[in-house]
């Protein structure tokens, strides 16, 4: 089956234990409070599952604390190997080529994890080299086939070239596909 194959076939699946049917319910609530139509949203993340990592196909879910960024994308966790939030290290990312899709929870760029043009170039779908310690592991991490990228955060990753600084003026065309949310009327609950 293809991953969009397995995404589809949960459609019809019954929700995982403590959901009681409520997500979709939610979910749907979250973006229309939100003003994000839900074909544009589904229709994201369905490329982003079927296509994999390229311009404008890795989804980028951006707001406040509480205001259910991560609920929205917790599903996909369910459905697919998922490698889920590196630890900052110059070999953060090992495992993460063996992954269906990468979820950056509460994403906050590192250079120990990734330098920004391999993060880039990550983004955009072409071959990248990351590097794994070579005490277990004889070669680099590689990336050339379309892993799916999720990714939640306070604000848009942008990048200010040449201050230092980590956000602000965007630098290097960072492509994501971003779905802000506000912080009012959190209608989700933990399950």
């Amino acid at each position: 089956m293809t991953r969009t194959e397995i995404l589809r076939s949960f459609l019809t699946e019954k929700c995982v234990t403590g959901c009681e049917g409520d997500w979709l319910q939610l979910a749907t609530n979250i973006l229309h409070r939100n003003e994000i139509p839900l074909e544009t949203f589904t229709s994201a993340i369905f490329e982003a599952v079927e296509k994999g990592r390229g311009k404008y196909r890795n989804v980028l879910i951006t707001g406040p604390a509480n205001c259910d960024k991560t609920f929205i994308l917790s599903p996909l966790t369910e459905i697919f190997h998922a490698f889920c939030n590196p630890v900052p290290s110059s070999s953060a990312c090992v495992g993460s080529d063996k992954a269906e899709i990468i979820f950056f929870n509460d994403f906050m760029w590192k250079q120990e994890i990734i330098p920004w043009h391999d993060m880039l170039i990550l983004l955009e779908g072409q071959l990248v080299h990351l590097p794994a310690p070579k005490s277990h592991f004889s070669q680099n991490i590689v990336f050339e086939w379309y892993h799916t990228r999720v990714c939640t955060r306070k604000h848009e990753l942008i990048y200010i070239k040449g201050t230092g600084r980590r956000e602000g003026k965007r630098d290097g065309g960072c492509t994501l596909e971003t779905f802000p949310l506000s912080g009012s009327n959190s209608t989700a609950r933990a399950t």
